[in-house]
């Protein structure tokens, strides 16, 4: 029983620190040490490069180009760059359509997928500040705007923009509470990278990156890695439509986490900024907000293992094991629910499927990129 208790315990402890514990600390140094400012000029307006990604978009290129023409900035500075990661539909002949509006096309052939079409784009650009956005992200009037006055401070060198979902459901919760990690973290330090459907990169800091690398994490950190900082912009939205399932969420969970670890694990600079020695509270924030949460199913489990063998030991015992048991319940009944096509039909049964089923995409993630499976291309869930 000493050892049932002892992995409980620890299970239990790293659970709570990273679901509560680590937002604590960053909530005590925001309120109680220092608040990291610096200079912000809404009149500072250099010439921007907007990339879009986009692979088979023919149902939305349309829309996210005119969203992107009618973005409140000056238009003699602002650059629009679609490329199409070898689109087999419109996609190509759409955004070709608007090439009098000065919206240019670069078609990369061979499905290379988004990072390695991303440094081809950018070679074709000729902004100061590099931003790119999603093919479905589609941005409000002044979020170029809010993105590109943080650059007035030479310290910034990447800034995110806040990406929000137009149907609130499980992803919209959880999303929130990624938002407020990125918020605090922006003010104690850098978050820990950037949202992809919207983050800003200066020119003379954007290097190309291999093609196996998620390109929102990696380009961002090597802004920090090169000592300037990361910057979360709650002003600068952009909208989404979450994915129509729990399935098609978790689909995009695993590729992305799997990405991600790949990226941490096996290129060099990233695995730099784990030394607290040389990065300090950044490198606990890279154990915190990145390892941690997607090791977070392996501590559930074990916390559910080990209660179950001390359950009969006390009360205690027995009624954190009914909670355990009673949320994995509800996660039963939210998956029968949307199998019968009724996702929004009760929202704690959705949700705690879908909390459950993001920890163990991230734990099939995280074994992917672990074994250097990593996930080059990608097809849009819509």
């Amino acid at each position: 029983m000493e050892v049932a208790e002892i992995t409980f315990w620890i299970a239990i402890g790293f659970s709570i620190y990273i679901q509560v514990g680590y937002l604590i600390i960053l909530k005590f140094l925001y309120f109680f040490k220092s608040r990291y400012l610096h200079k912000i000029d809404d009149n500072y307006t250099p010439k921007v490069s907007i990339i879009i990604a986009s692979y088979n978009e023919e149902n939305t290129i349309d829309q996210k180009i005119e969203n992107t023409i009618q973005i409140k900035y000056p238009r003699e500075k602002l650059e629009i760059i679609v490329f199409s990661d070898a689109s087999t539909d419109r996609t190509d002949e759409i955004v070709r359509s608007y090439e009098p509006q000065g919206v240019r096309l670069v078609r990369v052939e061979g499905r290379k997928g988004k990072t390695y079409c991303q440094n081809v784009a950018v070679q074709h650009t000729t902004g100061d500040i590099l931003i790119f956005t999603d093919a479905d992200a589609m941005l409000e009037p002044e979020a170029v705007r809010k993105l590109v006055r943080h650059f007035a401070d030479p310290s910034v060198g990447c800034v995110s923009g806040h990406m929000r979902y137009i149907d609130r459901g499980g992803e919209s919760w959880y999303q929130q509470y990624e938002t407020l990690l990125f918020r605090l973290e922006s003010l104690v330090s850098s978050p820990v990278g950037a949202f992809g459907p919207l983050y800003a990169i200066r020119r003379n800091l954007h290097v190309p990156i291999p093609a196996e690398m998620q390109e929102d994490l990696v380009r961002p950190l090597l802004v920090v890695y090169y000592g300037h900082r990361i910057v979360f912009e709650p002003e600068a939205v952009a909208w989404l439509c979450a994915a129509p399932t729990v399935e098609g969420e978790w689909r995009r969970r695993v590729r992305m986490v799997a990405r991600a670890v790949y990226s941490l694990l096996y290129y060099a600079p990233m695995r730099a900024l784990f030394n607290p020695f040389r990065y300090g509270f950044f490198a606990l924030q890279m154990w915190s907000h990145r390892m941690l949460r997607w090791l977070h199913g392996v501590f559930l489990a074990l916390m559910l293992a080990s209660n179950l063998v001390l359950v009969g030991e006390n009360m205690l015992y027995l009624a954190l094991g009914v909670m355990q048991l009673t949320g994995y319940t509800a996660a039963l009944v939210g998956y029968l629910i949307e199998k019968h096509g009724q996702r929004r039909a009760c929202f704690p049964f959705h949700f705690a499927y879908y909390y459950l089923s993001a920890q163990i995409a991230m734990l099939q993630g995280f074994w992917k990129g672990l074994r250097g499976s990593p996930f080059t291309t990608w097809k849009p869930i819509r």
